[in-house]
């Protein structure tokens, strides 16, 4: 789902910077991983002294839960014009991309998070469930890159014993790679009413709303340069030495506000009916019809309204 980074790897043959693209995504993918198991832990662990405030309260907490996922929606097409009123400081961006193809820059509308937090009750067991949590990963993100390919003519070679002609070219190969990613922490409300019956399956429904930011937003520019001679455009290649060049800027931005609306529906499993364990543990299966408005500051906001869908388990008290 995520596409935080796209790598020269698949434009030109540039192993070094797409090997820095793959260490730079393995990194962020772990540290999301590590964050997952965690929040895991702490939600076990705060288990017990939920159950204990229920006694002395008159607002019940009735469940906690633990979800994990992600939504993806249409992208909108960014111009160069765009990219660099955000990123004024930039020298790369400064270019001139009149040549150039575009291989897609775009503002993707695309994010992975987990959301973490707990039921309240305040008329008993009557009335709709209002769900108090937080959502946090990774944010919606900026990326795409610039490509261009030069051919010269520099000489021409004839065998004298079969009059074969051969041309022999100048390649000239420039690409440039664009990428802004940031993570996102969000204050999470949603009123939820479930259905009752005696099996373990139920289904829910319900309204929500969210509102927060994203953090850590920073931007990465690269620019791959390369000279080599070619005897056939397609098959016989060869380098010319020294002439490989790179250049990279990266830069903090600003943080920016996000929120919206969304509406929940989905399953509800109860793994067991009778044991004491598993009748309180459930597996959740959740859609979101949200619609959103977020910005990279310095550029316009955006209002989409993607799909989400979740995952993960509720604890029922």
């Amino acid at each position: 789902m995520s596409k935080y980074l796209f790598s020269f790897v698949n434009v030109v043959d540039n192993p070094g910077v797409g090997h820095l693209n793959t260490i730079y995504n393995s990194m962020r993918v772990q540290a999301y991983f590590r964050y997952g198991i965690n929040t895991l832990l702490m939600f076990f662990l705060s288990l017990g002294s939920l159950k204990a405030s229920n006694d002395s309260s008159k607002i019940k907490v009735v469940d906690a839960y633990l979800l994990g996922g992600g939504y993806s929606g249409n992208s909108t097409v960014l111009a160069i014009q765009d990219y660099r009123s955000y990123l004024p400081q930039s020298d790369i961006l400064k270019k001139d991309f009149g040549n150039f193809s575009s291989h897609y820059l775009a503002v993707e509308n695309e994010a992975a998070f987990f959301n973490l937090g707990i039921g309240l009750k305040f008329n008993g067991d009557k009335g709709p469930t209002m769900r108090i949590g937080m959502n946090l990963g990774s944010g919606n993100y900026i990326s795409g890159s610039y490509y261009n390919e030069t051919y010269k003519h520099i000489d021409t070679l004839v065998s004298p014993r079969t009059g074969a002609t051969t041309y022999i070219d100048s390649v000239h190969t420039e690409a440039y790679n664009f990428s802004t990613n940031s993570d996102m922490i969000q204050l999470d409300l949603a009123c939820i009413w479930r259905t009752r019956n005696a099996n373990k399956m139920t289904f829910f429904g319900g309204f929500g709303a969210f509102y927060g930011g994203s953090f850590n937003v920073y931007t990465s520019l690269n620019y791959y340069s390369r000279k080599r001679i070619s005897s056939d455009r397609y098959n016989n290649t060869s380098y010319m030495p020294g002439e490989l060049k790179t250049e990279s800027e990266s830069f903090k931005n600003p943080n920016h506000v996000s929120f919206g609306v969304y509406i929940p529906f989905g399953l509800d499993y109860k793994l067991s009916k009778t044991n004491e364990f598993w009748k309180h543990i459930h597996f959740v299966s959740e859609g979101r019809i949200r619609v959103q408005k977020y910005n990279f500051k310095g550029y316009k906001s955006e209002t989409s309204m993607p799909f989400n869908i979740m995952f993960g388990i509720r604890y029922q008290f």
